[in-house]
């Protein structure tokens, strides 16, 4: 979103939820005493950090359009590094926004390998995402 500011942006396992969150009702019932929503959290939760889920696509909380709103701009596009681990609750959602990224041609570092939600994984590649970040280091895929 503030493309403008930043100059790049590491992701491990992002929580890259919104698609989902966009097919929750705008006005939730509540949810029994103990159950809470997605992740085990209320949609309230969602909606408070979110908005209304029938303005989620499309709109600034949307990593897709941001990524397709940078593509059809002359703004600078911030450079990306996505690592998720295979076996993470989260590696549907970080596999879907690298094809759209690679759908509207926004060019990123993308690598999932074996690994799940957990420093484990991602300590494998916080160097490396550094100094790709950097320019110092082409980083392979897994």
């Amino acid at each position: 979103k503030y493309n403008e500011v930043f100059g790049g942006i590491l992701a491990f396992s992002s929580a890259l939820i919104t698609d989902g969150i966009a097919h929750m009702p705008d006005e939730p019932k509540p949810a029994p005493a103990g159950q809470g929503g997605g992740m085990g959290m209320s949609p309230t939760y969602f909606i408070q950090c979110f908005g209304l889920p029938s303005k989620i696509l499309g709109s600034d909380v949307d990593p897709k359009a941001l990524a397709t709103l940078r593509m059809n701009s002359d703004g600078p596009r911030p450079k990306l590094y996505m690592a998720c681990g295979a076996e993470d609750f989260l590696i549907e959602p970080n596999r879907s926004l690298h094809q759209h990224l690679v759908d509207v041609g926004y060019e990123h570092f993308y690598v999932e390998g074996h690994g799940t939600h957990s420093w484990e994984y991602w300590n494998k590649h916080i160097t490396d995402s550094l100094n790709w970040l950097d320019g110092k280091l082409e980083v392979k895929a897994e």
